[in-house]
């Protein structure tokens, strides 16, 4: 509304001093003669013109402002659809990702989507978008590409309810990939995990691979699921504290896959398990 006023004085103002010239124009050729009336002449086209000048920019200012707004809305549009495009882009890096674990990993897979996160923090428990209908049954192990996530703890028609490896009540046997020592997967606290059992004096890194060994009948063997992280200092006692880091994120979970029983396996789901 300011501008819209601005614009009205400034085009009234040109007209005010259009209107004096054309009075005192009017005023020479009516009573003006001679030299006298020609250089009176010059000199007031010449000071109306300096008296306009100024008016002239009002416009043009306005005019400015209007085309740098509409560039500035224009690179908001283009920042939106760039970030939109990056994400995209990342979304089909990590699908793809997901499509060539899919075809290489030795066991039937069906991806699913994390619609929820029903515990106390991000990581502990995830709902996925799958559930009996697609065959899903309580104990069905949970991975990304990256590492194991955790298991199937219930089954609805349609959801199903994942307990991660961020749990008091998990446990799952892994073994050191590079000597094949072996110890139990536990988390104790935000991001510390242990792999208890270790007796002191095994060959066990910074850096080796745990993976799962099969034993119990829940997890299969040879899911990469932890990095050795940290080895503290051996005591008297007679098992090594080996601190673990998982390798999947837990924290930032979008797709998985879950680990399909064989027809012969399947049985009407459940709620609730404590196996391992």
């Amino acid at each position: 509304m300011m501008r819209a006023h601005t614009r009205r004085l400034a085009s009234g103002a040109e007209w005010i001093v259009f209107a004096i010239a054309i009075g005192v124009s009017l005023i020479f050729l009516l009573f003006g003669r001679g030299m006298a009336l020609k250089m009176a002449r010059q000199e007031w086209r010449d000071l109306a013109g300096f008296c306009a000048r100024p008016f002239r920019f009002v416009p043009q200012v306005f005019t400015l402002w209007r085309d740098n707004r509409m560039l500035r809305e224009q690179a908001m549009e283009l920042a939106a659809e760039n970030s939109l495009l990056r994400e995209v882009a990342l979304e089909n890096e990590r699908l793809r990702g997901m499509l060539d674990f899919r075809q290489v990993a030795p066991w039937a897979l069906t991806p699913a989507e994390v619609i929820g996160h029903p515990g106390p923090g991000i990581g502990g428990s995830v709902v996925l978008n799958i559930g009996a209908r697609k065959g899903v049954v309580v104990n069905a192990a949970v991975m990304t590409p990256r590492g194991l996530v955790g298991k199937v703890v219930e089954v609805g028609p349609y959801t199903c309810l994942v307990q991660t490896i961020q749990g008091k009540t998990f446990g799952v046997s892994l073994i050191i990939e590079r000597t094949r020592v072996q110890g139990i997967l536990k988390w104790l606290e935000g991001d510390l995990w242990i792999l208890d059992g270790v007796p002191t004096g095994t060959d066990v890194r910074i850096g080796d691979v745990a993976m799962t060994t099969g034993q119990g009948g829940v997890f299969p063997a040879g899911i990469r699921t932890a990095l050795v992280s940290e080895l503290l200092e051996e005591s008297a006692e007679q098992f090594k504290d080996v601190r673990l880091r998982p390798l999947a994120d837990l924290q930032a979970l979008e797709e998985v896959f879950v680990l399909m029983p064989e027809p012969e396996e399947r049985e009407p789901h459940r709620t609730g398990s404590r196996a391992r």
